[in-house]
């Protein structure tokens, strides 16, 4: 693949819209389980295709980490928030083999992916996450829980074992720490190597205890866009998306999945993505400039959406499914944004100088020749001041105030009373 190709390959794995369904967990949910694309992806398409894709590469990551972290922002994400808020860690890559701790849980999400099985930017569509999920929750089952017996497997004998620097294990694995020349006399012990290995997996009960994020769903509508598809025939398989993405939560649920919140479509129309994409006159453009008939697209989505939800928590009554209301925030912010501080509604903060500042063929950090004239990516000098990072994805600052206003539970349907009622939530700084 020639420059071209892999620059414009590289931009199309950022190109997901904002579309997520959350669980998440902290004093009150113990782990998260995350599912999505580049919304919520922290390092799972970089372990997968290293090299490859534009948060690797500066300026991503500038603002808060002084350096690229994979995430498709220049710092934190609404996952890093969700779980800074929640007492917990940012959350591991399941894909990332070697530091990766997931007690409190572990990140399914890869950019580019879909809902829909299509061939599009990641091989990664929803369904894989699950079924990655499930092997996943299997593994760590039969690790703290095998069939022999689940001496030592509970909450307090693991952290009674931690604190002495070792486990306890049962016959189940006493063959194995034989072998490996750690076996303790006949108490059952295993050295510090083995504790280390396990304090690392999730507690069988936090699969039933932990809240599930899913924020996918933005690359089903982009990829009809991209082939060229108009608004009316993209909204004829958005209920095939919503099928999928409910498909997914019941079978969570019947993982042990209990607690589920649920992001919808933003805007789409005031996006710089969009605005390039679809040729358009200013009278196609309403007030904040933006494209009406493609946000219709959303809010069709979101009622679908609403209404499958509704229906789902009737079958599965003793859980809690909550979505989460990203379109009626962005909205607001976008009506409101001199107020909460943002002077930039439709014009990235990273990339090619021009109306949005934003071009489908050179990624954020990134340049270009095309037909002899070299196309150069440049960063703003106030990220602060934008709602936009990078023509898609939001800024850490967005990030930041889409985080403090979920917390206050303004944008939960219904209200999702365990999460703002009962969870000792932290400040978002």
């Amino acid at each position: 693949m020639g420059s071209a190709g892999r620059l414009t390959h590289r931009l199309l794995w950022g190109a997901s819209l904002v579309l997520c369904i959350a669980l998440v967990n902290g004093s009150c949910f113990p782990a998260i389980f995350n599912f999505g694309d580049s919304q919520s992806d922290t390092g799972g398409i970089h372990a997968a295709f290293p090299s490859f894709t534009p948060a690797e590469f500066p300026p991503y990551g500038e603002t808060y980490f002084q350096q690229p972290q994979f995430r498709y922002s220049d710092g934190r994400l609404l996952i890093d928030f969700i779980t800074t808020a929640m007492g917990l860690p940012f959350l591991d890559p399941y894909l990332q083999s070697v530091t990766s701790d997931f007690y409190h849980g572990a990140n399914f999400a890869t950019a580019g992916a879909t809902v829909l099985p299509v061939t599009y930017l990641s091989p990664f569509n929803f369904n894989i996450q699950l079924l990655q999920f499930m092997e996943f929750q299997k593994n760590v089952m039969a690790i703290r829980n095998p069939k022999s017996g689940t001496l030592g497997r509970t909450s307090t004998t693991i952290k009674s074992a931690a604190s002495s620097g070792m486990c306890y294990v049962d016959p189940y694995d006493y063959q194995r720490c034989h072998a490996q020349g750690v076996y303790r006399e006949s108490s059952w012990l295993c050295s510090t190597a083995y504790s280390e290995k396990v304090h690392r997996l999730p507690l069988p009960e936090f699969f039933n205890q932990a809240l599930y994020t899913i924020c996918i769903g933005g690359n089903d509508f982009t990829y009809g866009y991209t082939k060229g598809k108009s608004p009316a025939e993209v909204e004829e398989y958005l209920p095939q998306v919503v099928d999928g993405i409910v498909g997914g939560i019941r079978r969570l649920y019947y993982a042990g999945g209990r607690h589920f919140l649920i992001w919808d479509a933003e805007p789409q129309g005031c996006l710089p993505y969009t605005l390039t994409l679809i040729h358009h006159s200013e009278q196609d453009l309403d007030e904040h400039g933006c494209l009406p008939r493609y946000n219709q697209v959303s809010v069709f989505f979101n009622t679908y959406l609403n209404n499958s939800l509704t229906e789902l928590r009737s079958e599965l009554q003793d859980s809690t499914i909550v979505m989460f209301s990203t379109y009626d925030l962005k909205a607001d912010l976008i009506m409101h944004h001199n107020t909460h501080g943002f002077k930039h509604v439709n014009r990235a903060c990273c990339g090619v100088p021009n109306e949005f500042n934003y071009d489908l063929r050179v990624a954020c950090g990134m340049s270009q020749v095309i037909d002899n004239v070299t196309f150069a990516s440049t960063t703003c000098s106030d990220p602060n001041e934008y709602i936009v990072w990078d023509g898609v994805h939001t800024t850490e600052a967005a990030n930041r105030y889409i985080a403090k206003q979920m917390f206050t539970g303004k944008f939960f349907y219904p209200r999702f009373s365990k999460l703002i009622d009962y969870c000792n939530l932290g400040p978002l700084t």
